[in-house]
């Protein structure tokens, strides 16, 4: 039988913009092992020096009318 219902219909769902906030690491780590096993060599890439981390910036202007 087909149940309507998406596969997450039970699950609640929380935005933290503080990646400190509870429960972060958890699904960071289950996200990081999850893309290892469906995406190993995409993953081995990721992990190379040109791949790095980067500071971002934005610096907004407004234009004048």
């Amino acid at each position: 039988m087909n149940d309507p219902r998406p596969p997450n219909a039970g699950w609640s769902f929380t935005n933290a913009s503080d990646t400190s906030a509870p429960g972060c690491d958890l699904v960071r780590q289950w996200l990081r092992e999850h893309n290892w096993a469906v995406n190993p060599a995409f993953m081995e890439q990721l992990q190379q020096p040109e791949h790095a981390a980067q500071p971002a910036s934005s610096s907004p202007t407004q234009t004048a009318k």
